[in-house]
Parts: structure tokens; C-alpha cells; sequence
């Protein structure tokens, strides 16, 4: 059981959690809490914005049943993964099949020639001498400054620059890749892209032909793997761009002369900063999919994979435990009867603190997936996109009258959010205060949802939203059965009957 403590105070993302990236990831424990509290075993929880997956692990790991949707082909695919993971030895085996189909290949475009060695010319049939492959490639402004080679636990050699390195930069140039579909960028600067971006902007050309080699590879594994693997890919495909910042100012608040320079990371948007990393990608991959390996190790819990189903109604049936599906949230909950959900716990997209589609295009066009922007809930600074607040407002209403339809008499919605801006909550506070109906939900109060993840994704600045809250509600029923529910959220800290205020309390 989760305690009030870990609510409160929840850790930075681990294990599984801590793999992948995805925009707008909220801790486990209050999610797990949340669940563990207003349901027993094998009653059915739905997300119909499932994002990033933990409320479907977590559901699952503790009995109930759950229904997840998103439009997001990423987030489909994340939560599928994360219910139902593959063994440690399923990975350690695809990724040493990997390994002897592209590793040489990929680390030859990176090789040096080191005067106090006999160069080896991967041209030709010998093995790529691998104390002379470079792990990062320091660019300034266009100009290649600095070649690094990094090992963990021994200290990094710089070398300068020779015409072989520049050479060895020029060969892959104009490359065009063959097995990643054109990413669809609109003219957003808030997340810095424009219709005329494109994957020459965000990758060098020796990246995306070492990432072609990659894919090549995936997809002669098993079709039961290659998802994984594909997951692994996006995973590291930021740390492998031209948006890996380099630090250079550490130190100088505190009055100290600034150390060298250091690694930094793909943080959020698309951001090119002219000093900037290029990174070994068979590197990346190798240490993304080793990271995951460790963390198979530690997480027990999968769930069998006949169990797991793109079919909400099978787990309606009980024919299922989980459902993940890939679809319009509406279209997917217009084929459920009424009064059929224990719980909805849902993180939906917050006005337009994140345009999850926008940001998620360079993995799904990594993996070719096909994106429905059209139909995604959303405010998008991207004005060609049409996704203003009266619409998103008008989607997000529509959502919660569905919602308190669904929900059995006694279940419950809990709603996570927070925006900055006042007119981004009027749909909930309507809702809320509306005058009492057949579709009404009684609102009992909230709580806050710290964030967890400590680092430059979270914005510091003054100001800035901190947490999210929890806003429960519960369906009416015959009886008060479920306040004994609700008294394990009222001892959180922090627990008010109120309606948030917005943007901290």
C-alpha cells in the first residue's frame, strides 16, 4: 500500500518510469494511491488519456482491471510496454543480434585516425580499432570544435579536429534517410519549429544513416520485439540530435571559475543551440537499452500477454485485464453502456502547458507512425492548427458529461491539472458548480500532486507551477458506502473541500 508520505513526497522517476521520456509525466505514487483507495480488486479503472502509461501499470499491478485510450501512437505503445514488458533475456538477445548486425558499421563513421597508432581503415575488411572511436563531437556554430572520447569511470580524452574528422563528417552530409517517414512540423516557437523545419535541422547525416542502420536492424528481429526495441530507439533518439546543449557556465552563481564543458540533454521542444553535442548513436542506443535491462531486473511485475487487449469491451467482460487502444477518446467511449466504470483517473492535456502530438512527432516519425492532429484535444500556439481554447473547452465538457455517465453509482473521477491561466479552467469550474442533473458529479475536493522528476524539465522560476491537483468527484448513488474511499485522500496533506484556485495554493 502507498503512503500518504510517498504521496506527498514522491521520488524522482526510477526503474521503469525513468526509460522513457514523455511529456507531461506525473509521479507513481499518487497515481497508485489514488487507485489503491477507491477501488477493490478487479473493478475496472479507464484513462481515457492514457499518455505516458503509469496509471495502467499501476492499476494492473494491483488487481483492478483498466481500460486505457490515446491518440498518441507513442503513448500506445509506451503502455503497452510498461503493462506488459518483455523478459531481461528477451533484451539482452535482441540487443546482442544488434550488436552483430550494426555495431561496426556505425562505430566505422565515427573512427579517428590517431598518429601514434596504425590506423585502421574500416574501408576495407579489418575490424574497427576501437580506441580510435570517438564517443561526442563538440560543435560551435556550425564548426566542429572538439572530439571527446568518453568512458564511464575513466576520464575523457579531447583531441583537435583533424581533415579526417572532417572528412569522416562530409561523407554522410546530404544523407537522406530511407526508413523514417518526413516528420509534419507546424509553425509553433513556442516549441521552436516551423513547416519548413526538417530532420536535416534536428539530425546530422551521419546520424540519421546510423539510425537507419539501427532500424534495419529491429526490424529483423521477431515482430514480438521489435517494439521494445523501437521503444529503446525513441528513447535515446534525442541524445543522438543536434539538441544535446553543452553546460559550460556550472559553477559561476557560486562564485567559482566554470568547469569544462559538460554533457547536456534533449530537454523539451526543439531547441538548436549553436554549441551544441553530436553523440555516438550505436553508443546511445547501447546504454538506453542496457539502462532498460537493469531496470527489467528490479520490476517484477508484467502482466501475461494474452491478458493485455486493443478491446475495451473484452475487460468489460471481464475477458481481459487491460486494455490499451489507440484511438479518439470520444469514438472509443461512445461504444460503452452507461454506468459501467469504477474509476476514471485521467491526466488530460492542460490548455496549452504541453502539445503532446507536436512534440511527440519526432519519435512517431522515427517509427513511421501515422498522427491524427486533427482530433487531438488541445490549445496549440501553432496557429494553422486551429486548436484554440473555445474548441478545447467545448472537447473537454464533452468529456466530463461522458465521463459521469460511464461511472457506475458511487465511483469516482479524479481529474489531474493546473494552468497558469484562469480561462484554462473555466471548463472544469463550470462543470463543477453547474446546477444538479441526471449527468452531475458531486465534488468532494482536491489535493496536490508534486512533481517528482528533478531536473531542467521542470520549470524553476518564480511563478511557475510547482504541482498539479487532484480534483475528486463522485457519482451520487443509493447509498454513502464509498466515504469510507474518500477518507484516505481527506488525510492527504493538504486536502481541501474547496475548488483550486489554480497555479499553486
Amino acid at each position: 500500500m502507498t503512503t500518504v508520505v510517498q504521496v506527498s513526497n514522491p521520488k524522482g522517476y526510477r526503474g521503469l518510469y525513468r526509460f522513457h521520456k514523455y511529456w507531461g509525466k506525473k509521479p507513481f505514487e499518487p497515481i497508485a494511491f489514488i487507485i489503491e483507495s477507491l477501488t477493490d480488486q478487479d473493478e475496472v479503472v479507464l484513462d481515457p488519456f492514457v499518455g505516458s502509461g503509469i496509471a495502467a501499470r499501476e492499476a494492473a499491478r494491483i488487481g483492478r482491471r483498466f481500460i486505457g485510450i490515446d491518440l498518441n501512437p507513442i503513448a500506445v505503445q509506451l503502455s503497452k510496454f510498461l503493462v506488459s514488458p518483455p523478459t531481461v533475456d528477451v533484451v539482452r538477445e535482441g540487443l546482442e543480434e544488434i550488436k552483430k548486425q550494426v555495431r561496426e558499421d556505425i562505430e566505422a563513421s565515427y573512427t579517428r585516425i590517431d598518429e601514434n597508432m596504425v590506423a585502421m581503415d574500416y574501408l576495407w575488411d579489418t575490424k574497427v580499432d576501437r580506441r580510435l572511436v570517438a564517443t561526442h563531437y563538440l560543435w560551435d556554430n556550425g564548426t566542429l570544435r572538439e572530439i571527446w572520447r568518453a568512458k564511464r569511470g575513466s576520464k575523457r580524452k579531447v583531441y583537435e579536429p583533424t581533415n579526417h574528422d572532417i572528412s569522416q563528417f562530409k561523407k554522410y552530409e546530404n544523407y537522406q534517410p530511407r526508413h523514417i517517414r518526413l516528420p509534419k512540423f507546424f509553425d509553433n516557437s513556442r516549441i521552436n519549429t516551423s513547416t519548413d523545419l526538417h530532420l536535416n535541422d534536428l539530425f546530422t547525416g551521419r546520424a540519421l544513416r546510423n539510425i537507419d542502420l539501427l532500424i534495419e536492424a529491429i526490424r529483423a528481429l521477431p515482430l514480438s520485439v521489435q517494439p521494445v526495441f523501437e521503444l529503446c530507439l525513441t528513447a535515446s533518439i534525442g541524445q543522438m540530435s543536434n539538441m544535446v546543449f553543452a553546460i559550460t557556465g556550472r559553477g559561476k552563481t557560486e562564485g567559482k571559475e566554470p568547469e569544462k564543458i559538460e554533457v547536456g540533454s534533449w530537454v523539451i521542444g526543439y531547441w538548436r543551440p549553436e554549441l551544441h553535442f553530436e553523440i555516438n548513436v550505436w553508443s546511445r542506443f547501447c546504454i538506453r537499452t542496457k539502462r532498460l535491462i537493469k531496470a527489467l531486473e528490479k520490476s517484477p511485475f508484467s502482466l501475461p500477454s494474452h491478458q493485455l487487449t486493443d478491446d475495451p469491451i473484452q475487460v468489460l467482460h471481464d475477458n481481459a485485464r487491460v486494455a490499451i487502444v489507440h484511438a479518439d477518446a470520444f469514438a472509443t467511449l461512445n461504444q460503452f453502456d452507461t454506468n459501467c466504470i469504477d474509476l476514471i483517473l485521467t491526466d488530460p492535456p492542460h490548455g496549452d502547458r504541453v502539445p503532446y502530438l507536436e512534440l511527440s512527432e519526432m519519435w512517431n516519425a522515427i517509427l513511421c507512425n501515422n498522427v491524427d492532429f486533427e482530433q487531438e484535444i488541445v490549445v496549440s500556439n501553432a496557429a494553422d492548427r486551429r486548436k484554440g481554447l473555445n474548441q478545447y473547452s467545448t472537447d473537454m465538457n464533452k468529456f466530463l458529461n461522458i465521463a459521469a455517465d460511464l461511472l457506475k453509482k458511487g465511483g469516482f473521477l479524479v481529474i489531474l491539472f493546473n494552468a497558469g491561466k484562469s480561462e484554462d479552467w473555466q471548463y472544469l469550474h463550470s462543470f463543477t458548480h453547474q446546477e444538479s442533473s441526471k449527468s452531475s458529479l458531486e465534488y468532494l475536493g482536491h489535493f496536490p500532486v508534486p512533481y517528482s522528476a528533478r531536473s531542467v524539465v521542470q520549470d524553476s522560476r518564480q511563478g511557475s507551477l510547482k504541482d498539479d491537483f487532484a480534483m475528486v468527484f463522485r457519482k451520487p448513488g443509493a447509498d454513502d458506502t464509498t466515504s469510507d474511499r474518500v477518507r484516505n485522500l481527506q488525510s492527504l496533506d493538504g486536502w481541501s473541500n474547496t475548488f483550486p484556485t489554480g497555479k499553486g495554493e
